[in-house]
């Protein structure tokens, strides 16, 4: 009879498959909606996924280009225990349950240096800055 792997290994590979997924989703809808070549759609792929997970665990600091043109620099998180704002912020209105969030290619996150949130669109990342953990 085989062995069977423990569930630190199957929950690595299962964590690595979505990520996979995830990245190879947002790739194929940047280069259909944006159209960027597989290379530059990938890279921002990547670098919007190394951008959100690094925001669950600290502040980022990253760059992007608005909806008019001008380039926004951002210190972002989504990260509890870092901005008392953040923790301390009350949701008003109806809360939208919305499984596919992030499927339009429009990412939400806490801008720390403005206390609000603030979304970017994953082609228009241009530049990581830094990335501090939470202590």
């Amino acid at each position: 009879m085989a062995k069977k792997g423990n569930r630190k290994e199957k929950s690595a590979v299962e964590s690595l498959r979505l990520k996979r997924r995830w990245v190879m989703t947002l790739c194929n809808k940047l280069m259909s909606d944006e159209g960027l070549s597989r290379s530059n759609a990938m890279r921002q792929a990547l670098d919007t996924w190394w951008v959100l997970e690094a925001m669950g665990s600290g502040i980022v600091g990253f760059s992007y280009v608005k909806e008019n043109g001008w380039l926004r620099m951002a210190s972002g998180t989504l990260c509890k225990g870092i901005c008392p704002d953040f923790d301390n912020y009350v949701r008003h209105g109806r809360l939208r349950r919305d499984n596919n969030a992030g499927a339009d290619g429009t990412f939400v996150y806490w801008d720390v240096t403005e206390n609000g949130f603030r979304s970017f669109k994953a082609g228009r990342l241009r530049n990581i800055f830094y990335h501090t953990e939470k202590k």
